[in-house]
């Protein structure tokens, strides 16, 4: 019986390796190429430069309730109960605020990129078309999906397709 499954993972192997063996394969880091990718830094610096009052006002909320909580620590054994409750009261507000204007610049960069990646899409198979015609590739797999990569046999394409989308 142990023989028999022995011979049948054998069996299983053979066909992968003589793909791998006589293929062509190359991997890409798609979140390489995203973050390396000048028109996604681009479009980062605009979004920051674009929301920039919005950036100091959560830096000026987030600034008040440490302040707050700065007071709250140094002088509870002097504060009374109300004026106690009070600045907890304002610290929670101070930082659902924050957390609010956080969430909603966080959502808004998020659409953003999300519209430039769809753009990027096509730009991207299209060097992958490119790299996959200049290296004769038959397969170009995403690195994030594996778990080994014999770098002497499989060519790692990530940089070139952030250097070919950045002259884009």
């Amino acid at each position: 019986m142990k023989l028999v499954k022995t011979l049948l993972a054998v069996l299983c192997l053979v066909p992968a390796l003589a793909f791998a063996a006589s293929e062509k394969l190359a991997v890409i880091n798609e979140e390489a190429i995203i973050k390396g990718s000048r028109q996604v830094l681009e479009v980062k610096q605009q979004f920051r430069e674009q929301f920039q009052a919005e950036f100091e006002r959560l830096k000026k909320i987030r600034d008040e309730g440490r302040a707050l909580k700065e007071r709250l620590k140094k002088e509870a054994d002097f504060l009374s109960e109300a004026e106690r409750k009070s600045l907890i009261i304002e610290v929670q507000k101070k930082g659902g605020a924050f957390n609010q204007l956080q969430q909603n610049l966080a959502l808004a960069e998020q659409q953003q990129l999300k519209q430039l990646l769809q753009q990027l899409g096509p730009k991207v198979d299209a060097v992958l078309q490119e790299l996959s015609e200049k290296y004769d590739l038959d397969l170009i797999m995403k690195k994030q999906g594996v778990a080994y990569i014999n770098t002497k046999t499989v060519r790692n394409l990530t940089t070139e397709v952030i250097e070919a989308l950045n002259k884009k």
